[in-house]
């Protein structure tokens, strides 16, 4: 599962537009990761969303960091 790939990782890198990463779960994800940090390739995650669960988002021509 995607959680299996997470657990203990220190970054998320989205590079697919799968359901299972577009409707990610990003509070079980921040639990089961030992770093907040997503870089998402394929914008598929609301930037406003991750930063509120405590991530360090960072997405393809979006300019900067949120």
């Amino acid at each position: 599962s995607e959680f299996e790939c997470l657990e203990s990782a220190d970054i998320a890198v989205i590079l697919t537009e799968w359901n299972e990463y577009r409707n990610l779960d990003l509070r079980r994800a921040a639990s089961v990761m030992s770093r907040r940090v997503i870089f998402d390739a394929r914008n598929v995650l609301d930037p406003r969303i991750a930063s509120s669960e405590g991530f360090q988002y960072y997405g393809t021509g979006r300019g900067g960091r949120s």
